[in-house]
């Protein structure tokens, strides 16, 4: 496991929804037709209730507090795995490196930041996010080259890395 591209003082935006915060990711800025944007990257071959019923938790307010905070500054960075690994493996190793986890909003703004940069980081594995559907199925996103959006069915025990994830992760820091 590898940390890579770490940034130092990323500005995190505390997004109101996953799809706002995804969306920003994809350097769409104009929000006035989210849904069909969204739409338009999730590779749905077929359109089911249970793909609609995901769609619709993506415009669900994010569920983490931050403490009140609308924004705040972190140090954050891509962590490239050499081989597959499973979910309390690499929580562990990241943990031992001083990491752990990005939020989706805090993912969504390194993106944002090397997106500026000119560094191209596809696919990033979403780990931080939990999104559930009714049925409390997990899922994560992952982002693939060109935008193309994919959940991503999770379970913690079980689920492995595979050695192609970018994961955003945030530098285990006092509090601000």
């Amino acid at each position: 496991m590898n940390i890579e591209h770490e940034i130092d003082g990323i500005s995190v935006t505390r997004y109101p929804t996953i799809a706002h915060a995804l969306a920003l990711t994809q350097g769409k800025h104009h929000l006035h037709d989210l849904p069909a944007f969204i739409l338009s990257t999730m590779r749905l071959d077929r359109r089911s209730e249970e793909d609609l019923a995901l769609l619709n938790i993506l415009h669900e307010p994010l569920w983490r507090d931050y403490e009140g905070a609308e924004g705040y500054e972190k140090t954050l960075a891509l962590v490239s795995l050499g081989k597959e690994m499973l979910i309390p493996d690499f929580r562990k190793a990241l943990d031992e490196q001083g990491y752990y986890p990005a939020s989706m909003s805090e993912s969504a703004s390194y993106l944002v930041t090397l997106m500026h940069q000119g560094t191209r980081a596809y696919p990033v594995f979403h780990l931080g996010t939990a999104i559930r559907d009714e049925k409390f199925r997990e899922y994560r996103l992952l982002v693939r080259e060109g935008g193309v959006t994919e959940f991503i069915p999770f379970y913690p025990a079980a689920t492995k890395l595979k050695a192609y994830y970018l994961i955003v992760a945030v530098k285990k820091e006092g509090r601000n």
